[in-house]
């Protein structure tokens, strides 16, 4: 670019010549290089870690609906409760077919930026997560079967975003069953198609606390109902679960309240639970084919741990 410009002197005016430097050009180009490359490594690193059992891990989702509850954030009168659920599981090499990180995204990716839990960015960058799990895979072979650990997730986070931690328990020989608590999660489909999205009209204050964790536990007790009776989907892992090994894992408000835990312990057979941060297997797990888990119930001032043997990954998830 030449900017023609006039100069006063004695002999008259003058034309004077600018010329912009040429390497301000490649100053842009490199700045946008920059720019791609950071968006090409970030989209090419959205991947959750591998599971590092020796498994490898099948996941299958259902909506059941409890008859015996009517929906209690809903105007309609005839609405049951719908529990969607996704099970992470030890599967068969070879079977299955990859399938997307957030299952029906397309149908709730509008309730999950309605949620405020995310934003339209977020949502988009959920279309390029990648995952280990493999849809309708064949469940692996096991002379026992597999314990089964029920899995609840954080205030207004869907289960699916537990997946890295899920993957790798089902990776060591657990069924993972979790649960998406209807409007308490970010945004699910239910039974009769439509997306429930949270329901902000339950943060009240502290008091709101009670009716959550009541119907969360109301949801895991349904589940376990379905998962004896091997209906509903899940006819052809039933074979595969060992019912006498049962335990609760969760985040945030899925323990928050240590009565709740005991109502859960009444079950039966009883979920395995801890309410003193004990491990709640036995001393001696030199014989066990899974690693142990202990799930902690505490009270609101004291957060849950989990604890697990040294050789399991970082659990992944989020919550409120």
């Amino acid at each position: 670019m030449t900017i023609a410009a006039s100069r006063s002197g004695m002999e008259g005016a003058e034309l004077v010549e600018w010329k912009r430097p040429r390497f301000s050009r490649w100053i842009v180009f490199f700045g946008l290089g920059v720019i791609v490359t950071y968006a090409a490594s970030t989209i090419l690193d959205l991947s959750i870690p591998a599971p590092t059992g020796d498994h490898a891990v099948g996941r299958e989702s259902w909506v059941w609906v409890d008859d015996s509850r009517p929906e209690s954030h809903t105007p309609g009168t005839d609405d049951m409760r719908s529990v969607p659920v996704r099970a992470w599981y030890p599967a068969q090499p070879g079977t299955g077919q990859p399938a997307s990180y957030v299952e029906d995204l397309a149908v709730i990716e509008a309730g999950l930026e309605a949620s405020g839990e995310l934003s339209w960015l977020e949502t988009l960058g959920l279309r390029m997560v990648r995952h280990h799990a493999l849809q309708g895979a064949e469940v692996a072979a096991s002379d026992e079967g597999f314990p089964v650990l029920l899995l609840s997730p954080g205030n207004a986070t869907n289960v699916g975003f537990y997946s890295a931690l899920a993957e790798d328990l089902a990776s060591k020989g657990y069924v993972v069953i979790g649960i998406d608590h209807a409007f308490q999660v970010a945004a699910v489909r239910v039974g009769d198609g439509s997306v429930a999205v949270y329901d902000q009209t339950m943060d009240t204050g502290p008091e709101s606390i009670r009716p959550k964790i009541e119907e969360r536990v109301a949801d895991m007790a349904f589940v376990l109902e379905q998962i004896r009776e091997g209906t509903g989907g899940i006819e052809f892992l039933a074979p595969s679960l060992d019912l006498s090994r049962i335990g609760v894992l969760g985040h945030s408000n899925a323990v928050y309240r240590r009565p709740k835990c005991v109502e859960l312990k009444s079950l039966s057979p009883p979920v395995s639970t801890s309410t003193d941060r004990r491990r709640a297997v036995p001393s001696d797990t030199s014989k066990m084919r899974q690693p142990p888990i202990s799930h902690s119930c505490s009270s609101p001032k004291k957060p849950p741990s989990m604890t697990r043997s040294t050789a399991d990954s970082k659990p992944q998830g989020q919550g409120q």
